[in-house]
């Protein structure tokens, strides 16, 4: 009797939706030279994976991996489990005066607000230019930052906008009053503003 070739089982986590790569588990299925892959949908070997380089997984879902050694087959399990993403909704944090200073991470709760989740803060999309110190940040002008939710496998992004009030006018007023005259400032109140 031929001893069969090594088939280990695998257990994966992707994110909901995303697209897997099976063959990058034949190292762990086997990792023998001359041992061929076959992957199915169902144990009985009878629904081949149309490309098993590019599976989209909606769900849970254990794919069956029949290695072959050119004389005997055994067939291993990869039970991939599908992760949620997590919640990432957009927050107008609504207008504030030009040069205050504000907390991003105080926006938290309305983005996501669940228990296991990390924020990273982002000046740009592409998520490339980290925010120095998301605790304390200065509007100047209307700005979105851009918040990755992290939930430990998956990730999701989420815009932060602020916008800023228009500053009112203050005009500098000059008035003459004699000597010890009392005069009522809010009289000049209409050409301050």
């Amino acid at each position: 009797v031929l001893a069969g070739p090594t088939a280990n089982d695998v257990n994966i986590s992707v994110c909901a939706g995303s697209s897997i790569d099976l063959t990058t588990n034949e190292g762990a299925i086997n990792g023998g030279a001359g041992i061929t892959y076959a992957y199915f949908e169902d144990a009985a070997l009878t629904i081949p994976v149309a490309d098993p380089a590019n599976v989209t997984v909606a769900a849970n879902v254990t794919f069956f991996a029949q290695v072959d050694d050119g004389t005997c087959t055994a067939v291993a399990q990869i039970i991939v489990t599908a992760d949620a993403q997590p919640v990432a909704n957009d927050v107008n944090a609504g207008n504030v005066c030009p040069g205050t200073v504000v907390d991003l991470t105080t926006n938290e709760a309305a983005i996501n607000g669940n228990v296991g989740i990390t924020y990273s803060y982002f000046s740009d999309p592409g998520l490339t230019t980290p925010v120095p110190d998301e605790t304390n940040v200065t509007i100047t002008a209307g700005l979105t930052f851009f918040v990755e939710v992290d939930n430990g496998t998956c990730q999701d992004v989420a815009q932060l906008d602020f916008g800023v009030f228009a500053l009112p006018t203050a005009n500098d007023i000059a008035a003459n009053v004699c000597t010890g005259e009392t005069t009522d400032l809010t009289t000049n109140e209409a050409g301050i503003n």
